[in-house]
């Protein structure tokens, strides 16, 4: 049985949908990028197997069985992402198809005490992998020297249970009295106050599980983004002894990344018109909620070339050859993008170019490193750069918007039915 306040609107199928979704807030930050590493790949594959398996769940706790059970659960994605009344499909994000895994799924037709299995296949190097983080997995089939199918299940949610879904504002909020009038609750706007539905207060299993849909992942956020610029002088000598000067200038891009949203809460109840979050061992009358971005920082190089030191009349270098996005310290930046052979990799081409333009001669950079032994050094580079507070910027903890609610918190609370 699910009851709900405050959600003015939603639907019966929209509220098992939120319910999965404020289950897997921990999870749903691999879906907002694309994969690049193995394990990333792996961590990908199982958070969105962990997404099926909480939507399952949530449908089976609301619908008694579970999706497309009539036909054995030959189907249930195509259940769960079915057009719901607002006109949009209810589970976008999932799918029978993760990163390259197929996945079939049974159960016993009508039957709401029976298992869903699913199955689907891994390579056997991921098994140690998959069986840390995918609960009862079971080899079915390993006679393939690579591949193993394996089988997953889910059993039915047992018990009766409530589900109350809420919502709140974020910052200062006014609590109804008894005799009607209202008292302002003082709040930080970091927070939001999930209230513990009447039902459930004074039990001792009440549990919740927040979201704020409109938090951003996978985003660059904006206010974060900066450019460090510093010249770079360049002298190349032909082989007649004659400089030529020439000039640089390097670009480092910082973008500040989310990634996905955790979230704090605090066990709270009223004391003298405040909220008091700072006991454990008090009578439970609500949450205080504080999303935590999963975040990092990022750096991209761009180079420019130029005959003189202006740099707005500098020529942007198209070059892949920076590919490190993180750079700890000092001694990383200098040795990733200001060493000889990273410098003389990026502007060869222009400066050969330049020189053979003055000279009317093929020309080659050399620099000196043991890469280059055994040639002579025939061009230099001086840098100005200087680390600073550029790169140890603070990270960010507050809000990155997506849509007009921005300003509430989500919670679905569950408690033991009477």
């Amino acid at each position: 049985m699910i009851k709900y306040k405050n959600a003015k609107g939603m639907t019966l199928i929209e509220l098992f949908v939120l319910l999965a979704i404020l289950t897997i807030t921990a999870y749903v930050s691999f879906l907002s990028y694309k994969p690049r590493s193995k394990l990333t790949q792996l961590d990908y594959t199982v958070s969105e197997l962990q997404n099926l398996i909480l939507a399952l769940k949530a449908y089976q706790t609301v619908n008694g069985t579970w999706p497309d059970s009539e036909n054995s659960c030959a189907d249930p994605i195509t259940v769960l992402s079915q057009v719901n009344e607002s006109g949009s499909p209810t589970y976008a994000d999932v799918s029978d198809f993760v990163f390259q895994t197929q996945m079939t799924f049974q159960c016993e037709p009508n039957n709401t005490t029976a298992t869903l299995y699913i199955d689907f296949e891994i390579l056997k190097t991921d098994l140690e992998y998959y069986s840390r983080y995918v609960h009862d997995l079971e080899i079915i089939d390993d006679s393939d020297n690579q591949v193993l199918k394996v089988s997953t299940n889910i059993r039915p949610v047992g018990g009766k249970l409530n589900t109350y879904l809420t919502q709140a504002k974020y910052g200062p909020f006014q609590r109804e009295n008894e005799d009607g009038t209202f008292n302002e609750i003082e709040l930080e706007t970091k927070y939001a106050f999930i209230e513990v539905p009447e039902d459930c207060k004074g039990k001792e299993d009440v549990t919740a599980g927040f979201s704020s849909q409109s938090l951003c992942t996978g985003v660059n956020v904006r206010d974060r983004r900066g450019v460090y610029q510093t010249r770079l002088d360049i002298v190349a000598v032909d082989e007649d002894g004659n400089e030529h000067t020439m000039y640089g200038r390097i670009d480092i891009v910082r973008t500040f990344v989310i990634e996905g949203w955790d979230y704090s809460s605090d066990k709270c109840k009223y004391t003298n018109n405040r909220l008091n979050c700072n006991s454990n061992d008090q009578e439970l009358e609500g949450w205080r909620v504080m999303p935590i971005p999963d975040s990092r920082m990022q750096y991209h190089v761009e180079s420019y070339f130029g005959l003189n030191p202006i740099f707005h009349n500098m020529t942007k270098i198209d070059t892949n050859y920076y590919d490190s996005s993180v750079y700890l310290n000092e001694s990383s930046i200098e040795n990733s993008i200001f060493s000889n052979t990273s410098l003389v990799a990026v502007f060869r081409q222009a400066i050969s170019s330049e020189v053979a333009r003055r000279t009317n001669k093929d020309f080659s950079p050399r620099v000196s490193h043991s890469y280059w032994s055994g040639e002579d050094t025939n061009t230099y580079f001086t840098d100005y750069f200087e680390y600073n507070g550029f790169f140890e910027f603070n990270i960010y903890h507050g809000f990155v918007s997506c849509s007009e609610n921005a300003n509430l918190m989500f919670a679905a609370v569950t408690c033991s039915a009477d």
